[in-house]
């Protein structure tokens, strides 16, 4: 089967005639294949919270010293 394209190279038109070489008519058509089917995404697991350090003793207070005489 003969087809006219009309082309434009460099701003001149072509007036072109293709044939296509093994193809019947509508075997140029290819169906997509059917998506497979996505998995349910899996939770990442939870850290387990990190205990808090122990706080630190209370400072003690230094004893008073005792007023010069």
């Amino acid at each position: 089967m003969l087809r006219k394209f009309r082309i434009k190279i460099n701003e001149k038109e072509y007036l072109v005639e293709m044939e296509e070489l093994g193809t019947a008519p509508g075997a140029g058509f290819i169906a997509a294949p059917a998506a497979a089917p996505v998995a349910a995404p899996v939770a990442a697991p939870v850290a387990a919270p990190v205990a808090a350090p122990a706080a630190a003793p209370a400072p003690v207070a230094a004893p008073a010293a005792a007023p010069a005489p």
